[in-house]
């Protein structure tokens, strides 16, 4: 019975585990990849709002939100401890421009990270909402 529990502890640690760096992401497969139809501007803008105010600005969290838009291409990360020694990757959407469309890769840190992956779907096409 200590084994069963003890290796059920063990799975749902590993659950839990985030992406650890950006060469962690660079190796992680993209949980979905999206072509909006809109400029990349408007879908940094829209995504990165969002998630500042979902995540940025929840103080039971300590969560930050970096972005960077840099005309062809741009990044939205949500992360955790970026003031320790290492942060905690857990949510990427990777931004670039396609003609008039914008191509987003978004990539979770773990399965349950990918309902957000969902919700920034959703910000990229306008809607807002945590």
């Amino acid at each position: 019975m200590k084994k069963i529990i003890i290796i059920a502890f063990a799975t749902l640690l590993s659950s839990c585990s985030s992406m650890s760096t950006l060469e962690d992401i660079e190796n992680n497969k993209p949980s979905e990849i999206e072509v909006v139809n809109k400029d990349i501007s408007t879908v940094f803008n829209d995504i990165a709002r969002n998630a500042k105010f979902c995540f940025a600005n929840n103080s039971a969290t300590n969560y930050t939100v970096h972005s960077n838009l840099n005309g062809n291409s741009g990044e939205i990360i949500v992360m955790t401890g970026a003031e320790l020694v290492s942060a905690n990757i857990w949510l990427v959407a990777r931004l670039e421009k396609q003609g008039n469309n914008t191509k987003i890769k978004y990539t979770a840190g773990n399965s349950i990270w990918k309902r957000w992956v969902n919700k920034m779907r959703r910000w990229a096409i306008g809607k807002s909402g945590c």
